[in-house]
């Protein structure tokens, strides 16, 4: 079994929240327990690289398109016997190529460019991986350019998981921006996009509906809305549960219901639950269920108090 993982951050190479110690630790239990692991991610001009710069094998050479304008790339291999692990650092030329991990004008093109060019690299690859595991919102086009994107095709039988380490960071996709995706059917492409968000803000305007609705029953207290996320609670003595949109009436109640008291637990103020989302067509690599509920299904834990590095 093979995994790859997507991610902006990887700890030593680039850290700036609890999301690089997860990238960093996660493919090192995986390989001590006979499975084949291995990190793709962004190039950084920081200490890591400049430090190790001698050592990284230039694997592949290359172009991006951003719409109309095109980027070189390579890709660079950092040797097992540094980390653990392979990675491979994805050096976009005025893109990635910069000191901090985020923080940038032009992260939107940066990190669609890499997602773009992660898809092309699973695609060379002879052996196709087990697992895609994809790490925040910065790799998030990475499952659906693999099962919609037209040159990749061979990529929508690999199975794949995105998990969220932290909800609050997220970036809405501007009308724009959509000349950066990997090419779709036209057609398919505009209905699909118009589908999703409308679909996404009704279905926030009904939960928002049957939490009032609840309210008056006297199943929930209060719920607010920040960022595009909806929180409740059914009591002032507890915390706000994180609701998604989607959830029945008796999943949101039984999330309200379990969600902790405000009696502080050792530790519990500056750590957050990362939630994980499993993408597994029916039929699609069913074998490898049992298998993922073991490796990367569960809860991880990351300090809440993440930075944006600065400009």
């Amino acid at each position: 079994m093979q995994i790859i993982h997507v991610s902006a951050e990887c700890f030593p190479i680039a850290k700036v929240g609890g999301l690089a110690d997860v990238v960093g630790a996660l493919p090192k239990y995986q390989e001590a327990s006979g499975i084949s692991s291995k990190v793709i991610m962004p190039f950084y001009d920081n200490k890591f690289t400049q430090l190790h710069i001698n050592r990284l094998e230039e694997i592949t050479l290359n172009t991006v398109a951003l719409g109309n304008q095109d980027f070189s790339y390579n890709i660079l291999k950092v040797p097992s016997d540094i980390l653990g692990f392979d990675v491979f650092l994805v050096k976009i030329v005025g893109l990635t190529d910069k000191q901090n991990v985020y923080g940038y004008a032009n992260d939107v093109e940066r990190f669609t460019a890499f997602q773009k060019i992660t898809c092309d690299f699973l695609l060379d690859l002879e052996e196709k991986p087990s697992v895609v595991h994809c790490h925040d919102h910065h790799t998030g086009f990475v499952p659906f350019f693999m099962s919609y994107g037209l040159k990749y095709g061979e990529l929508k039988k690999v199975p794949s998981v995105l998990t969220i380490h932290n909800a609050q960071y997220q970036k809405e996709w501007e009308d724009r921006e959509a000349v950066y995706q990997a090419r779709f059917d036209q057609a398919q492409n505009d209905s699909s996009k118009v589908i999703i968000h409308e679909n996404l803000t009704e279905t926030r305007a009904n939960m928002v509906k049957v939490l009032g609705q609840l309210r008056e029953k006297g199943q929930v207290v209060n719920y607010h809305t920040k960022n595009g996320m909806i929180y409740a609670r059914n009591s002032r003595d507890k915390k706000y549960a994180l609701i998604e949109p989607w959830l029945s009436e008796d999943d949101v109640i039984r999330a309200v219901q379990t969600a902790p008291n405000k009696v502080a637990r050792p530790n519990s103020n500056n750590q957050h639950s990362s939630q994980t989302f499993t993408n597994i067509p029916q039929g699609r690599a069913a074998s490898h269920t049992a298998d993922l509920s073991e490796l990367v299904v569960g809860t991880t834990r990351r300090q809440s108090n993440r930075k944006q590095a600065s400009k």
